[in-house]
C-alpha cells in the first residue's frame, strides 16, 4: 500500500485528503489483529474450506460455539465470515446399531446421510457448497481400514461396485432435493489400501468406476426431472468428482493410482490429499508431488485435510492424536503457530503450475471438548450423542480398534475455538490470509526449537560435540539462531546410563538460549547408538533392501516392506499393513558371517496396531540354523514405540548369525506398523 504524501501536504485541510487519511487508516487498523499472517495471493475462488461433520453431535452434546464478543453463534455463520468458502461432510452408510430397538450411534458425529443432508443444507444457507466425502464404510475408513459396510458384507466385487452406485446415486439426489449445493463429490476416504473392503487395484478401479459415473447420473438426471439440461455428461457437468489418498511422502502410490485411473478412464476432476505438516514431510515434497499429477494426468489437486495444534493441552479426557511433545517441531504449539503452518500450507497449494492447486480444506476445526476434562464425566454424553471419536457401540463393527479405544475427541487441540467455545483468533485466519495481518502486540521470540544428534558413543564423547547455537522461531515466523549453553550434568548422566546399559540410548540435555540481554529453555536430544552396528540398510533409508530377507508364511500375505509410515528415525522404515479378518504371518532377517568371537547384542524398535486376535510378535537369534535367543513384544499403539533386545549372544569364529523379528497375526484387525533401527554389535 503506498500512502500519498505529497497531496497530503499541499492539501491537508482538503476534504477528499482527510477522507482518504481516513480510509487509509481504517486500511490500516484491518490489518492488525492478535496474530502474524503473511498474505497470499489467491484466486477469488480458492477454496478455503473445513470439515465439521461432527457439528450436529457436539451441537446435541450441549457445545456451544460464540462469536469474538462471547454471544452464541451459528458455527457454519462464523467460519463464513471467518472467510471460509466450503464445507466438507463425511458420509457414513450406517453408523448406528439397533439395540432391542433403540438406535445406539457409533459416534464420531453418527453421519449418515440424514446427517449429511443436515450439515448440507446449513452450509447452502450460510452460502458454502458442500464437498460430499464418501467413506463407503459404516464408520472411519482410512488406510488401515477400509471396511465393507455391514449391508455389502459377502458381495463380491461387481455387487459392491453395483451397491456402491446404487449408495452414491440416490445419496447425491437426495441431497439436491432439499437444495443443496454440491460442488463436489469425494469416491472413498483415504483410500490408499482399499475401499469397502475391497484390496487391489483390479477390483478397486470397478468401485470408482461405479461411484464416479453415479455423480455423473444423478447430476444429469435431477436436472431432467426440474427443467434443466439434460444434456449433461462428464464432458459440462457442474459437480466435480474427486479421489482421495493420504501419506504424499510415498509419491509413487499417488503416480500408480493415477495411472491406473487413466488407464481405466474413470472420470475424476480433483486428486484430494491428506496432508498434516506432523506427520507427511515437507511442504516441498507436497508441491512436487501435486505439480507432477496435475501436469501429468491434466487434472486439478487440492489438500482435503490438514490441521495444526494451538496447545499441548487435552481438555476432554481422551488423550491428542498428536500435541508435539518430545518432537522437533518446525511451528510453535501456539495459536500463532496454528496460524502459520496453515497458511503455508495455503501458499503451497496456491503455488501449483497453472493455478491447478485449487484449494484447502481444515480437518474438523470445530471438534471441542464436551464437558470438562474428565472421561470419566463425559463418557455417558459420547455414548449418547456420538460426539466422540467413537462409541463403545461401535464395538459391533469395528472390535480392536474403536471396540477398545472409544472415547472421546482426540482433536480438540486444533481446533479454532477454545474448549468454552469461544473462537481463537484463527477463526478468522481464512480472511487473513488473503489480506495479510500483523500483530498489535509487536514481535517477540515464540519458539526455541528442539534441537536433535546422534552419536556413537565413544570414551572422549563430550558436551562440545552438541550444537553451539538453536534455531529460534519469532512471532512473525522469521527464523534466528542465538548461542546456547548447555547442562553438563544431563549430558554426563546420559553418559553413564549407556555404560551401565548398553543399547541405544536417548538423553534429554537442557540449556539456556542467550541473547539481547534474555535467555530461553532450550533442549537437545541426543541419541547415543552403540558402535560398530553390523546391521546393512538398519533404518531402511537405502532403497536396495537386498540383505534383508522377507518371507511370508504359509497362504498369509499382506504389504510387508519399506515405507515412509510412522518412522522412528529418518524417512524410512519397514511398513506392513494388512485388510481386516484376513491373517498375516511373515518374518523379516539379515545374515552375518565372518564375525569375531565374542559377546554380540541385538535390537530393533517397533509401533504398531489393529494386531486382533492372539497376535505372536518376537525378535530372535539364530546361530547356524538353531535359535539361541527369543524375546516377544507387542504392537504399543499410534505414537508409541516398544524397544526389544536380546544381549549376551555368543559367537565363535565361523558362526553363521541369523537376526530376525517374526510376526504372526491369525485374524487382524486390519494389523499396521513399522520396524526402524535395527542394531546388532559386539558387546564384549
Amino acid at each position: 500500500m503506498k500512502k500519498i504524501i505529497g497531496i497530503s501536504l499541499v492539501v491537508i485541510l482538503c476534504m477528499g485528503a482527510i477522507v482518504a487519511a481516513m480510509m487509509f487508516l481504517t486500511q490500516e487498523a484491518e490489518r492488525t489483529s492478535e496474530i502474524f499472517v503473511h498474505q497470499v495471493e489467491l484466486p477469488d475462488d480458492f477454496i478455503l474450506g473445513v470439515d465439521i461433520s461432527s457439528v450436529i453431535s457436539l451441537e446435541e452434546s450441549g457445545v456451544v460455539f460464540r462469536d469474538f464478543d462471547g454471544r452464541e453463534a451459528d458455527v457454519f455463520t462464523l467460519f463464513a465470515h471467518g472467510g471460509a468458502n466450503y464445507i466438507r461432510v463425511r458420509v457414513w452408510n450406517d453408523p448406528w446399531y439397533n439395540d432391542n430397538g433403540t438406535l445406539r450411534g457409533f459416534g464420531g458425529g453418527n453421519n449418515d446421510v440424514a446427517r449429511a443432508i443436515e450439515i448440507g443444507r446449513r452450509a447452502t444457507a450460510a452460502g458454502m457448497p458442500l464437498l460430499v466425502n464418501f467413506h463407503y464404510s459404516d464408520f472411519w475408513a482410512d488406510p488401515g481400514k477400509q471396511m465393507a459396510p455391514r449391508a455389502w458384507e459377502g458381495k463380491s466385487v461387481e455387487e459392491k461396485a453395483q451397491a456402491l452406485y446404487t449408495f452414491t446415486y440416490d445419496t447425491i439426489m437426495s441431497m439436491l432435493e432439499a437444495g443443496i449445493n454440491i460442488g463436489m463429490v469425494q469416491i472413498g476416504n483415504e483410500t490408499n489400501n482399499g475401499m469397502a473392503g475391497v484390496v487391489g487395484w483390479s477390483n478397486k478401479i470397478h468401485l470408482f468406476s461405479a461411484g464416479s459415473r453415479a455423480v455423473i447420473d444423478a447430476e444429469r438426471d435431477f436436472r431432467a426431472l426440474h427443467g434443466g439440461d439434460s444434456g449433461r455428461n462428464e464432458e459440462n457437468r457442474e459437480i466435480l468428482i474427486a479421489v482421495h489418498k493420504t501419506d504424499p511422502l510415498d509419491r509413487g502410490q499417488f503416480i500408480q493410482a493415477a495411472q491406473l485411473l487413466a488407464n481405466a478412464g474413470v472420470v475424476y476432476d480433483v486428486f484430494g490429499i491428506s496432508y498434516y505438516p506432523f506427520w507427511h514431510g515437507s511442504l516441498d515434497n507436497l508441491v512436487m508431488l501435486m505439480n507432477t499429477l496435475s501436469r501429468n494426468f491434466n487434472i486439478d489437486v487440492a489438500v482435503f485435510e490438514t490441521s495444526y495444534p494451538f496447545t499441548y493441552i487435552d481438555t476432554d479426557g481422551h488423550a491428542n492424536s498428536w500435541s508435539g511433545y518430545g518432537e522437533v517441531v518446525n511451528y510453535p504449539i501456539s495459536v500463532q503457530g496454528q496460524a502459520h503452518a496453515i497458511r503455508d500450507v495455503v501458499e503451497a497449494v496456491a503455488s501449483v503450475a497453472n493455478g491447478r492447486g485449487i484449494g484447502v480444506f481444515l480437518w474438523e476445526p470445530a471438534w471441542l471438548t464436551v464437558g470438562e476434562a474428565d472421561a470419566n464425566a463425559n463418557r455417558p454424553i459420547w455414548e449418547q450423542y456420538g460426539s466422540g471419536w467413537a462409541s463403545s457401540w461401535a464395538a459391533i463393527y469395528d472390535p480392536y480398534d474403536a471396540g477398545v479405544y472409544w472415547g472421546g475427541s482426540s482433536w480438540d487441540n486444533q481446533a479454532f475455538f477454545d474448549h468454552t467455545g469461544m473462537p481463537l483468533p484463527t477463526l478468522n485466519l481464512f480472511n487473513y490470509i488473503r489480506t495479510g495481518t500483523v500483530s498489535r502486540y509487536g514481535n517477540a521470540v515464540e519458539l526455541v526449537q528442539q534441537t536433535e544428534s546422534t552419536m556413537y558413543f565413544s570414551e572422549d564423547l563430550d558436551i562440545y560435540a552438541l550444537p553451539s547455537y538453536v534455531p529460534i522461531v519469532m512471532l512473525d515466523n522469521s527464523r534466528i539462531t542465538k548461542p546456547v549453553i548447555w547442562s553438563g550434568n544431563e549430558f554426563e548422566t546420559g553418559l553413564t546410563q549407556f555404560r551401565q546399559n548398553g543399547g541405544v540410548t536417548r538423553v534429554y540435555i537442557s540449556g539456556r538460549a542467550i541473547g539481547d540481554g534474555h535467555s530461553y529453555p532450550a533442549l537437545h536430544v541426543l541419541t547415543i547408538l552403540p558402535a560398530g552396528n553390523l546391521v546393512q540398510n538398519h533404518s531402511f533409508e537405502d532403497p536396495n533392501m537386498e540383505m534383508w530377507n522377507i518371507t511370508f508364511r504359509g497362504e498369509a500375505s499382506g504389504y510387508a516392506n519399506r515405507g515412509t509410515d510412522n518412522v522412528l528415525t529418518g524417512d524410512f522404515g519397514f511398513r506392513w499393513w494388512r485388510a481386516a479378518d484376513e491373517p498375516m504371518d511373515f518374518s523379516i532377517e539379515q545374515i552375518f558371517e565372518g564375525l569375531d568371537e565374542g559377546y554380540y547384542a541385538f535390537e530393533l524398535f517397533i509401533t504398531g496396531g489393529d494386531a486382533g486376535s492372539d497376535p505372536e510378535i518376537y525378535i530372535y537369534v539364530l546361530i547356524n540354523g538353531e535359535e539361541v535367543g527369543r524375546y516377544y513384544t507387542a504392537l504399543p499403539g499410534w505414537g508409541n514405540w516398544n524397544n526389544p533386545s536380546i544381549t549376551n549372544i555368543f559367537v565363535q569364529d565361523e558362526d553363521i548369525v541369523t537376526i530376525g523379528a517374526s510376526l504372526t497375526f491369525p485374524n487382524t484387525a486390519g494389523a499396521w506398523g513399522t520396524i526402524d533401527d535395527v542394531f546388532f554389535f559386539l558387546i564384549d
